[in-house]
């Protein structure tokens, strides 16, 4: 331990909790420790992009970084379970005479300490919803929090005074610098109500609050002015939307306050409104419940995607469009095509005992490109047809249809000579008829890519990530080039011959369009000679999912 810190200081330092508070700690530890390496990947992040640590954190290498955040969390674990402080109190005394040395200001590890609060709140909201347990296991972070900043801040301050000692003209400057931060920042609390109303007033997004029990609005900003064509706050403040007669749908009101009623923010709120004049508007919203004036309110901020809506639609039609031509293209030459069929197999019938071995070859090859033409427009009308076809959506057990497609694939297949292993896996809400073109797709990507393998092995599985459900199927084949990836998921593009491996190479295209339909993501790794993992995630909530 530094000698600017006894024994007898640091066990003073050892807080006295009730055992209420050792339990909202707790609570609070448990999310924390579940949840330890999305944090430790996010105050990673943090200090990078932080103006003082992103220099320090960028001389730091890597492995060093991570050794001292799981040491930060053993200890902080040690402390919370085993009531064992001291050690964890001993670091945060080393890091306050560390950041000391090293010149760092207060507001540099305070900023850290607010955006980890940022960012474990609403994981404590996701696991304990609006309980209690969720009041006490934010008061539980609170808590050990702000006891970590203070013991980091009174080493800080301890090892600053050993400094500053030395020049009592110094200690007094210091003072007075101090007493006139405090009076500047009591003025700059005092301005922050009229500050907030400037920043809510000039805002270029539309925001508005109103409040939650009858809907009447208790302020709007310029913009929400400007947009839908109001002269002023008199002809708006005290009505309702639907007395403004502002609301194209006005269920949607009710739908926002009735999905309020179980979370505290609704990001990304899409709505159709119309201004005064009728014209119609499209909105993104972000709407909060908040406490103003003493009343429980609704805060919504808004921008206006009128435009993006149009181009959307616009993009829609020329798709459509696309979709139906490829469609009729492929359709059309089909009929060609069963002629040059049909006069080939006449050939073939009547006069191959006429012909010689050159030209029985040159009819065999007609009759096999004859095929594979037909395979061809066969995909792409299949491929055509997925951009028509609207999503169906119910819950899949996903388990179960992986299960069947095996099965199914067992009566053309000897499968016996495979290893499967299929994780259970999480339900997904989806169009299963597609999802199960994905999932035949890939299953049979493996079982042909694998087929020179001495001993085949297939793994399905799935795990959660970023709110996404990530499903994948791993086998140990023949994989391919990384180098070649960019051509993996188009339309024909095939990274191994026909001779190789046999297909028609609009399979993964079709894999990644149905993926990228229902709003999630299709990739894959994979080590030449070694195999290839594909994976591909799907929208979910975590409280829902059964992720293995």
């Amino acid at each position: 331990m530094n000698p600017s810190f006894t024994s007898e200081q640091i066990e003073k330092l050892i807080p006295v909790l009730t055992e209420k508070q050792k339990q909202e700690i707790i609570l609070f530890h448990q999310v924390y420790e579940k949840y330890e390496n999305i944090f430790s990947r996010k105050k990673t992040d943090h200090l990078k992009g932080h103006p003082v640590f992103g220099k320090l954190s960028s001389n730091i290498p890597k492995e060093v970084s991570q050794n001292n955040d799981r040491l930060s969390f053993a200890l902080q674990h040690d402390a919370i379970i085993h009531n064992n402080w001291k050690p964890y109190i001993e670091y945060h005394v080393k890091k306050g005479i560390g950041y000391a040395k090293m010149g760092i200001d207060f507001k540099s590890w305070f900023d850290l300490n607010v955006m980890m609060k940022h960012y474990i709140t609403p994981f404590l909201h996701r696991e304990y919803n609006n309980s209690e347990a969720f009041l006490s296991s934010l008061n539980g972070m609170t808590r050990f929090l702000d006891f970590a900043m203070a013991i980091t801040a009174e080493a800080y301050l301890q090892e600053k005074k050993g400094v500053i000692l030395k020049d009592h003209e110094e200690i007094k400057k210091l003072n007075e610098e101090l007493e006139q931060k405090v009076i500047n920042r009591t003025a700059a609390l005092q301005k922050s109500n009229d500050l907030f109303f400037y920043l809510f007033d000039f805002n270029p997004a539309i925001i508005i609050i109103s409040q939650t029990n009858d809907d009447k609005i208790v302020k709007v900003n310029d913009t929400f002015l400007q947009l839908f064509g109001f002269s002023s706050r008199d002809d708006v403040v005290g009505k309702t939307f639907q007395e403004l007669n502002i609301l194209s749908h006005p269920e949607q009101r009710n739908d926002i306050a009735q999905q309020l009623k179980d979370k505290i923010t609704l990001e990304n709120y899409e709505s159709e409104v119309r201004n005064k004049n009728g014209s119609p508007v499209w909105l993104s919203s972000t709407y909060k419940k908040i406490d103003f004036n003493s009343t429980a309110c609704i805060f919504s901020v808004s921008i206006d995607i009128t435009e993006r809506k149009k181009i959307e639609e616009q993009l829609k039609l020329v798709n459509r469009e696309l979709e139906a031509f490829s469609y009729s293209v492929s359709h059309d030459l089909h009929a060609p095509l069963r002629v040059i069929k049909g006069i080939a197999h006449i050939l073939n019938k009547k006069y191959a005992s006429k012909l010689d071995a050159d030209g029985i070859s040159m009819l065999d090859l007609i009759m096999d490109n004859a095929k594979k033409m037909g395979d061809l427009i066969t995909s792409l009308l299949e491929f055509s047809k997925l951009g028509l076809k609207e999503l169906t959506t119910s819950e899949i057990d996903m388990t179960s249809l992986v299960l069947q497609i095996i099965k199914e694939q067992e009566q053309d297949l000897r499968l016996d000579e495979i290893e499967f292993t299929v994780h259970v896996l999480p339900a997904a809400k989806a169009d299963k008829i597609l999802i199960g073109q994905v999932w035949f797709n890939l299953i049979s990507n493996a079982i042909k890519y694998s087929k020179h393998t001495l001993k085949r092995r297939i793994e399905i599985g799935s795990f959660y990530e970023d709110m996404l459900v990530v499903y994948y199927v791993k086998d140990n084949g023949a994989g391919f080039d990384m180098a070649k990836y960019e051509q993996l998921f188009g339309v024909f593009h095939r990274l191994h011959t026909q001779e190789e491996f046999e297909g028609t190479g609009i399979g993964l295209a079709n894999v990644k369009r149905i993926i990228n339909h229902h709003g999630g993501t299709v990739w894959a790794t994979s080590t030449l000679d070694e195999g290839a993992c594909f994976y591909f995630s799907l929208p979910g909530e975590p409280g829902s999912l059964h992720i293995t």
